[in-house]
């Protein structure tokens, strides 16, 4: 069976790929320009306001929507189906693994864990479940500076009239960040053009988020942030500082039973 070393180098079998998305260093980088970012729009929410009107143009009596482009209507749906359609797949290879040996020996049980736990707390409970329910925020196509009758509100001011599905903050974006989790389940040869095509699968789906009004910029960096942490965290938990109990045997034990 392999095993996943997020610590090793390039060339000793270990996840150098996935190191290059989820390494400490490039996740503090990443994480830092978020906070910047956020700083900014916090400090200035009339530029958060401004940035998301991209897919707006002026009329007579306010705004209208911009229809959208054939292409990039098709992107806007495939981004939106595609990081649920892989999380789903995973879900059907946890699932049959325990009855092919081959597929045991392909996929460690450890790393569709992490991948799992990661879609489950970041896009899942933290930004579904939390900030959409809690933060009231309306959506841009929603609000009187565009085509809607709700107040603007900054993405720190949770006193907006949104009452479920909220702007604040962006479960595609959170979504299209925990596509992350998938790369130490990627074969060493496909690695690096995986972990490429991810890294810019996030900013495409942010993005578009924002320009057909359905986010402010910082309901998607706030999510990448979010995201982001959740990864680190369980990448600590099951992999770098991992207890003897969550050893990659201990999460074969547990994918198996009660057939192990």
């Amino acid at each position: 069976m392999k095993t996943t070393d997020f610590g090793a180098p390039a060339g000793d079998g270990g996840c150098a790929a996935p190191d290059l998305v989820m390494g400490g260093r490039m996740v503090a980088l990443v994480l830092g320009l978020c906070a910047a970012a956020l700083l900014v729009l916090g400090l200035y929410p009339e530029l958060d306001l401004r940035l998301a009107g991209g897919g707006f143009r002026p009329a007579p009596d306010g705004f209208t929507y911009l229809r959208l482009d054939p292409a990039v209507s098709l992107a806007r749906k495939v981004s939106n189906y595609l990081p649920g359609l892989a999380f789903a797949l995973l879900c059907l290879l946890a699932l049959i693994r325990r009855f092919s040996s081959r597929l045991r020996a392909a996929f460690e049980a450890r790393d569709i864990a992490f991948a799992l736990l990661v879609f489950a707390l970041g896009p899942g409970l933290a930004v579904n479940f939390v900030l959409k329910s809690l933060s009231g925020r309306p959506r841009p196509v929603h609000i009187t500076d565009y085509l809607g009758s709700a107040v603007f509100r900054p993405f720190w001011d949770f006193s907006g009239s949104c009452i479920t599905n909220c702007s604040f903050s962006s479960g595609e974006a959170a979504a299209a960040t925990a596509m992350i989790a998938f790369l130490p389940l990627v074969g060493a040869r496909w690695r690096v053009l995986a972990a490429v095509l991810v890294a810019a699968f996030i900013p495409i789906v942010s993005f578009l988020r924002i320009y057909i009004g359905a986010h402010f910029p910082s309901d998607v960096i706030f999510s990448i942030a979010v995201t982001l942490l959740v990864i680190w965290g369980l990448r600590a938990a099951l992999y770098t500082r991992a207890p003897r109990w969550a050893d990659a045997r201990a999460f074969e034990r547990w994918f198996n039973w009660p057939l192990a």
